[in-house]
């Protein structure tokens, strides 16, 4: 019924794998998308879905890590990304939170990485922090290259930029964040964004959502976020989950 859309099952911080994986399958969690962050992370990606049958994977390089980034890497990057399991390019993106020297080296190296996605036919997985209009205008000005639609991973914007997001096709992942009590633009945006237009995530091992806020996030945790999504929606949670678990599918086709 459930599919964690965006989690990092290679984290050290988690427990054992064998122990999440029973931990969400015995909630109702069927599928887990571990996104890969750098080169060596997207091939163990790869063993360990060969491993698991409900773990999937995607291939990519963070922003944080793309700076010595070369293109040899990035065609390795491509061809891990032919897997069966490997259902979308991700983790990608733009973040100029800690380190804001190198934005231009981000932008050229993404938009390599949205030319894999469009050459595979496979979506992609966005991570965007303190660089939304750079993520808008970046997107917009390549649309050619995302046809193959993608999730602005832990959305946590502004009603407005939900809109821009949703106008370029694209779906709005959200996760743990949505849940705090602090979420500035949360209701206006599920006032706004239609239930079709949302999958949810727990970005594991960070970002655990009320009433474990701080705590080691796991994909056990995605009924929790389903919950609340059809609380502030004032609909069944179960019918939530089913859509959402229906959008999911949609835009990471290779789940199905």
């Amino acid at each position: 019924m459930y599919i964690d859309t965006h989690a990092h099952l290679l984290d050290k911080k988690l427990p054992k794998i064998e122990e999440v994986i029973g931990n969400y399958l015995s909630v109702g969690v069927e599928k887990v998308i571990n996104m890969a962050c750098c080169l060596e992370t997207a091939r163990e990606c790869v063993k360990m879905a060969e491993k698991y049958e409900s773990v999937y994977f995607g291939s990519g390089i963070h922003p944080q890590d793309i700076k010595d980034v070369t293109d040899k890497d990035l065609e390795e990057i491509a061809k891990i990304a032919t897997h069966e399991k490997c259902v979308c390019i991700g983790e990608i993106g733009l973040d100029y939170y800690w380190d804001k020297s190198y934005k231009e080296i981000q932008k050229e190296k993404l938009i390599k990485e949205l030319e894999i996605a469009k050459a595979l036919k496979l979506p992609f997985s966005f991570h965007s922090r303190e660089a939304t209009l750079d993520t808008l205008t970046l997107l917009k000005d390549n649309r050619e290259k995302i046809e193959f639609g993608g999730v602005l991973h832990c959305f946590s914007g502004s009603k407005d930029t939900a809109r821009e997001v949703l106008n370029l096709g694209l779906k709005l992942g959200l996760g743990g964040t949505a849940t705090f009590k602090n979420a500035k633009y949360i209701k206006e945006v599920l006032d706004y964004a239609p239930l079709d237009s949302i999958v949810v995530e727990t970005d594991c091992p960070y970002l655990a959502p009320e009433p474990f806020r701080g705590s080691v996030n796991e994909p056990k945790n995605i009924p929790i976020i389903v919950r609340f999504i059809a609380s502030q929606k004032n609909t069944d949670e179960i019918e939530v989950a089913k859509l959402i678990y229906k959008n999911s599918c949609e835009v990471f086709k290779k789940l199905v």
